[in-house]
């Protein structure tokens, strides 16, 4: 059983990774039926500045079925990239995730 087949184990090996990410956990979901639940559900993602604990991006939620599409409009500068780079666990250098939960 691989370590991102439980979400007890994910959530821990992601805070260990890297202190940033400790917040959001991105867990993966085995052992259901396709279609039994969303391909992609984020639920209260923020991402702020660390030094400054600003808001950058707050409470994004959505849900993505399978099949369906997505499209993340918004003007320059309103977030669209750190969403992307937050639901891999990543940011941009200065930003840091600090809060919401990613299921895939």
């Amino acid at each position: 059983m691989s370590e991102l087949e439980h979400s007890e184990q994910v959530a821990p090996a992601l805070a260990a990774a890297s202190p940033e990410t400790a917040a959001t956990a991105v867990v993966p979901r085995s052992d259901e039926a396709p279609g039994a639940r969303p391909l992609l559900s984020v639920q209260g993602l923020r991402v702020v500045v660390a030094s400054s604990r600003s808001d950058v991006v707050d409470e994004v939620t959505f849900t993505l079925e399978r099949g369906e599409v997505l499209g993340l409009v918004g003007e320059s500068g309103s977030g669209k990239t750190t969403v992307a780079l937050a639901l891999m666990a990543h940011t941009r250098r200065g930003l840091v995730i600090d809060g919401g939960q990613v299921l895939f």
